[in-house]
């Protein structure tokens, strides 16, 4: 088994990528849990999540789903060449 630490792997959860946007600047109902597509700084388009929904906003996250996750892969060597 091999194991990666968040700093190996994703990285650790950035504060800066949670971010409160007004519930009626989404684009129609959103739910918890959605991912939804965003347009970044740089115009690029990224995938962030849905992590909280009040009365007035939304925080949306765009970190990787697997941030601040320690990573365990199983590794099989079928062959040396």
């Amino acid at each position: 088994v091999a194991k990666v630490s968040p700093e190996e792997g994703y990285g650790l959860v950035r504060e800066d990528l949670l971010v409160t946007v007004p519930l009626d600047k989404m684009p129609g109902s959103v739910e918890v849990g959605q991912t939804l597509e965003a347009v970044g700084d740089n115009e690029q388009v990224v995938h962030v999540i849905v992590r909280e929904i009040n009365e007035d906003n939304v925080v949306i996250d765009g970190n990787h789903p697997l941030a601040s996750k320690n990573l365990e892969f199983e590794i099989e060597i079928l062959e040396v060449e």
